[in-house]
């Protein structure tokens, strides 16, 4: 196959040429020899395979959660949204937390189209499982029965945990059991913990879902000093902030842990995301049905389906540069999955992101692959859209 137009290079810069490709990038040339397969539209930009770093696709061997999500429907609603890879979350009724509860996620997850990475979670009796790679610690409850409730258990744990790879949920149980709203200090205060952890424990640590200024301020003091120290910032958090959220249609359910913070908190994340403090884009994406919101209101949204329009909004409202969207979607993610690096180069994976950045795209639920169908973007008009995903040389337009 041989798809025509921009595209953004190995050095983040845009090029017009042509990518020859299977499954994996066999020749780029800029001089135009060939009659292309697939001729982009003008208005689009070539990206290399978006990645999500924080799924929840509810599915596991119990099935009791099927019903808001499963393997299938995830992958599809992330190519919907321009994602090839994604990695799914434990917190599921059966957590992947040892060898059998991982390995039958791992069987459950071949039902996608896009691959599927999981995170093994850790618990009061966990450790760690041979040949894993990715963990998640959750300071608190949140959706789910995999949490701690204080910091000394969760320090007994990650004692066995040294040199590992552990992603957080950072929120203070203490705090949240005496003002349940999740207020900033309870964020602020488990990031601390967190980096402090991961200093004892030579952690390779990455804070998920950052909503406060305040707890980014701590992670980029703490990335001075060499940690193996990341962190992601999600769509909802980046978009919505107290003072805007109640101008769209789900506003009530626009519900999450941690919750939606300060418009002062919502710039600074932008910012940090768009200068480096912020190494990921990911969504969070954490799927239950209408009805469930509608009636006790479960924290979590979903957004795979909208991924790529929101990197549109990114790039065309808040003048993003392709550099900057190549490396939070992509680049940095397939660094941390320390997998084939995503981009657009010979014997590189063929694994695309085909955006257009001036297509204007209102969010209906008729356009939406989610099993849950629906979106806290519905009604919002986005800059652009995703006009084709390729996964592994498989094309799939949208």
């Amino acid at each position: 196959m041989i798809i025509e137009g921009f595209y953004v290079d190995e050095k983040g810069e845009k090029a017009y040429g042509q990518i020859e490709f299977n499954s994996k990038i066999k020749k780029i040339s800029k001089n135009i020899t060939k009659t292309p397969d697939i001729k982009i539209p003008k208005d689009s930009v070539i990206f290399p395979g978006f990645i999500d770093l924080h799924v929840h696709a509810r599915e596991d061997s119990s099935k009791k959660w099927n019903y808001k999500e499963d393997y299938e429907t995830a992958g599809n609603a992330a190519i919907n949204g321009g994602i090839t890879a994604f990695m799914d979350m434990p917190n599921t009724p059966v957590p992947a937390v040892d060898l059998l509860s991982l390995n039958s996620k791992k069987k459950l997850s071949e039902k996608s189209k896009i691959d599927v990475y999981l995170y093994a979670g850790i618990g009061d009796n966990t450790k760690p499982i041979k040949g894993q790679g990715f963990y998640k610690v959750f300071m608190t409850k949140s959706v789910g029965e995999l949490y701690f409730k204080n910091y000394d258990s969760l320090e007994k744990q990650l004692k066995k945990y040294r040199n590992h790879v552990i992603s957080f949920h950072c929120e203070d149980a203490e705090i949240i059991e005496k003002d349940p709203s999740r207020p900033k200090e309870a964020e602020i205060k488990a990031i601390g913990k967190a980096i402090e952890l991961t200093k004892k424990y030579n952690l390779k640590a990455n804070i998920c879902h950052v909503s406060t200024k305040q707890g980014l301020k701590l992670i980029e003091e703490a990335k001075k000093s060499k940690l193996k120290l990341t962190c992601e910032a999600t769509p909802h958090h980046l978009f919505f902030d107290k003072g805007n959220v109640k101008n769209f249609v789900n506003s009530r359910l626009i519900k999450m842990n941690p919750p939606i913070r300060d418009r002062e908190d919502r710039l600074y994340l932008i910012n940090g995301l768009k200068n480096g403090s912020i190494d990921f884009l990911a969504t969070d994406h954490a799927p239950h049905t209408l009805e469930e919101k509608q009636k006790d209101n479960p924290s979590g949204v979903p957004h795979l389906d909208t991924y790529g329009n929101f990197v549109s909004w990114l790039a065309k409202e808040n003048r993003f540069s392709l550099k900057r969207i190549m490396e939070i979607t992509s680049l940095n993610p397939a660094k941390f999955l320390g997998i084939n690096q995503r981009i657009i180069k010979k014997g590189y994976t063929a694994s695309f992101t085909v955006l257009n950045l001036n297509k204007k795209t209102t969010i209906e639920k008729s356009m939406l692959k989610t099993k849950c169908k629906w979106s806290p973007f519905e009604g919002y008009t986005f800059p652009g859209d995703v006009v084709m995903t390729i996964v592994k040389g498989k094309c799939f337009e949208l």
